[in-house]
């Protein structure tokens, strides 16, 4: 559905309110260099209604009222799933990254404690 259009003078020739030819946009301006207005097509709206209407009392009967689920069923929303897993991932890679490379670091130092388990003998 498009606009209302108070000067469209198309004809419903169906009856379902809506104009069969499309409205067409015009927009016009002064020419300074012809001296006169000058109209340009600058758009179209392809199902003007016929008589002006609100949104609380449009309905369009055409649309199927969307489907939802009943409390039995056992198909679950795959998206917030998704989106729970790809997040626990992430967090757990970041976490094993952050203790890798404190690790590391604390390895690569010299002031770093070296602790001996006592399982090589020393000769």
């Amino acid at each position: 559905m498009g606009n209302y259009w108070s000067d469209y003078d198309g004809s419903d020739a169906d009856g379902d309110g809506v104009g069969n030819a499309p409205y067409l946009l015009q927009t016009t301006y002064y020419d300074h260099a012809a001296e006169k207005n000058v109209t340009l097509l600058s758009g179209q709206d392809n199902y003007p209604p016929m008589t002006p209407f609100t949104i609380s009392t449009l309905v369009n009967p055409t649309v199927a009222p969307s489907k939802t689920p009943s409390a039995g069923s056992n198909s679950p929303d795959p998206f917030p799933v998704a989106v729970v897993l790809v997040v626990v991932v992430l967090v757990v890679f970041g976490v094993g990254l952050a203790v890798f490379f404190r690790a590391h670091r604390r390895g690569a130092s010299s002031s770093a404690p070296k602790v001996d388990f006592g399982l090589v003998k020393k000769c």
